[in-house]
């Protein structure tokens, strides 16, 4: 487990660590990176993880693979339990809460998208996708299926203008996309990325995620 503190030079984990300390009101986080060679070496990660589990250690964040959630989660429940931990949206996983049990309680986690599984507005399609998958969806699947509405919407506008739908016409047209839809519109920037960047924060409790608020976009 390395530890570093905020000021990495990692514009991500210093965005987590920003979150984790105004969620937990506490300072000088520190960001463990969890690798397979993590979660190989056990009695190496209990050795330094009992040494950085002492009163200076307020809250952690870790940057790992998400195929490594329920190793981390238990890994750091053995470790350091009551200690507040955040993770990207490698953790934001109904397999975590199934699969670590109850080392997955109190972990913080990030998506980038909106929470809107929950609102009203959505509560149709949230009825749709149940009747026919069963389990109810994250918020990731309704910004998949935002993925597939962008792709409609720049093939049905190609076709419309009588334009030959190839890779240059779709980068072209998908550049313009202004499409609204539950998780709002959708538009992009000059580099190609969303122009409205939310960054959702979950904690788990009671093997829930729940919502507990949106990041700054700066």
């Amino acid at each position: 487990m390395a530890a570093k503190r905020k000021g990495s030079g990692d514009k991500y984990l210093d965005c987590l660590v920003e979150h984790l300390e105004k969620a937990v009101g506490m300072g000088k986080t520190r960001i463990g990176e969890a690798k397979d060679e993590y979660t190989r070496q056990v009695e190496a990660n209990l050795e330094q993880g009992m040494a950085l589990n002492d009163a200076r250690t307020k809250a952690m964040a870790f940057i790992h693979d998400a195929l490594d959630q329920t190793k981390l989660a238990k890994q750091a429940y053995d470790i350091i339990p009551n200690i507040p931990k955040l993770a990207g949206d490698g953790m934001y996983s109904v397999g975590l809460i199934t699969d670590a049990g109850v080392a997955a309680e109190n972990w913080y986690c990030t998506i980038a998208a909106p929470d809107t599984v929950d609102a009203a507005e959505a509560q149709e399609w949230v009825g749709r996708y149940k009747s026919k998958y069963g389990p109810s969806p994250t918020n990731y699947a309704l910004t998949a299926y935002d993925g597939v509405l962008v792709i409609a919407d720049v093939v049905t506008r190609l076709v419309n203008d009588g334009m030959e739908i190839n890779r240059s016409n779709i980068r072209d047209y998908t550049q313009t996309t202004n499409l609204a839809t539950l998780q709002g519109v959708i538009n992009f920037d000059d580099n190609g990325d969303l122009k409205d960047k939310v960054v959702s924060i979950f904690q788990v409790q009671d093997g829930q995620f729940k919502y507990v608020g949106a990041g700054p976009q700066t």
